[in-house]
């Protein structure tokens, strides 16, 4: 398996975010589409009786506002029962996981967070000794089930991260170009910016392929929008 995913994270990076097709029978792979979502959770530990105790604190969630984000995955494999999803790296974590400090980062930013009222044993947030950062991710398939993931491997230089659900999902891979297309080739790219994805509907996006550059794919559409919804 270290060498498959090895090969997904190499082809990822050949052809960057979007997926190249040059298979003309597989133009519009969108049932391989799937749809990241991210929700993160603050917890406050504090050390209480010579042990840490650790609580969510929905005043303070609600303060700092929902931490929330969503991105786009294609189906790249199966293995043992289990679907493996490709997706950008800024998808499976947010910058509050980059903090060093959090807490410090918190009191700087936020001088009034010391007044919020935190749940006992903690009570006021100096008796506050670590912050931990709950993560959950989850995809969504074409027809809008959701599926529980977690993370196999995380690059950031590269902006890339490997995704594996609970279950297999029942939609076939997208065939995985090792090479990238020609410049001038026409390229098709599925995404769902800011979060437009509704059940069987995903946004596809055309165009020729203009070259790679930091490891990523730049293309031109084949022309500019006449409308906006």
């Amino acid at each position: 398996i270290k060498y498959f995913l090895f090969a997904l994270f190499l082809s990822a990076i050949i052809i960057g975010c979007s997926t190249a097709i040059s298979d003309k029978k597989q133009k519009f792979p969108v049932e391989s589409f799937t749809q990241v979502q991210r929700t993160q959770i603050i917890n406050l530990c504090a050390i209480v009786d010579g042990k840490q105790t650790c609580a969510f604190t929905p005043d303070l969630n609600h303060f700092l506002g929902p931490k929330i984000g969503n991105g786009s995955g294609v189906i790249v494999g199966n293995v043992n029962n289990q679907t493996l999803i490709l997706t950008a790296a800024h998808v499976c974590s947010s910058q509050i996981d980059k903090i060093p400090n959090f807490k410090k980062f918190l009191e700087n930013k936020y001088p009034q967070i010391k007044d919020i009222k935190l749940p006992e044993p903690i009570g006021k947030f100096e008796n506050v000794k670590e912050i931990k950062i709950e993560t959950s991710l989850f995809v969504s398939d074409l027809e809008n089930n959701l599926h529980s993931v977690e993370i196999v491997d995380k690059n950031d230089s590269s902006d890339l991260c490997l995704l594996r659900s609970f279950n297999k999902i029942p939609y076939p891979p997208a065939a995985i170009s090792y090479f990238p297309p020609a410049i001038g080739e026409e390229v098709f790219n599925t995404a769902a910016p800011l979060g437009i994805f509704k059940k069987g509907m995903v946004p596809l996006f055309s165009g020729y392929f203009a070259g790679l550059c930091n490891n990523k794919t730049y293309f031109c559409p084949k022309r500019a929008p006449e409308s906006y919804v």
